[in-house]
């Protein structure tokens, strides 16, 4: 069965989830979910009450490993059951496949480089810039890198 969802919202805990968040708050939409990959060592992210039975914990998935494909399975697997009309990610590597896979159904697909991120992008804002629909960065010097990305200040201004 389908749950159509207007926004599917994903990132690593931490950093990423806190930006999130934000974004989240702000937007103030309630016909959304979050997809959070768990850390490692099997510790649980902390849930804020924006996320309390909204949250879905996938596979935490490091650089080149072969829990990737998990990551890939997971995203076929929330993106065609929730089909989402917005995919938005904060990172990290989740991002990559999550977004290639709302690309193949439509979802429109942003992504907001970390905040952290002050002259050099991260590996998966790399690869996002070229999958996004919307590609945003919280540093005007990120601008150098990626000549079309949005800059709106940080999400802490």
């Amino acid at each position: 069965m389908f749950y159509k969802k207007k926004i599917i919202y994903l990132s690593s805990p931490g950093g990423h989830l806190i930006q999130l968040l934000k974004i989240a708050k702000y937007v103030n939409e309630k016909d959304i979910l979050f997809i959070i990959n768990d850390r490692p060592g099997g510790q649980k992210t902390d849930f804020d009450p924006i996320m309390k039975n909204k949250t879905f914990i996938i596979t935490h998935a490091e650089r080149l490993s072969w829990k990737q494909i998990i990551n890939f399975i997971e995203a076929f697997y929330y993106i065609l059951k929730f089909r989402p009309r917005v995919f938005l990610s904060t990172g990290a590597s989740p991002a990559v496949p999550f977004s290639l896979v709302s690309k193949l159904i439509g979802t429109k697909v942003i992504f907001v480089e970390s905040l952290s991120r002050v002259n050099m992008p991260s590996l998966t804002g790399r690869i996002m810039y070229n999958i996004a629909d919307e590609f945003y960065v919280q540093w005007p010097n990120l601008k150098k890198i990626f000549p079309s990305a949005l800059y709106y200040k940080n999400l802490f201004q």
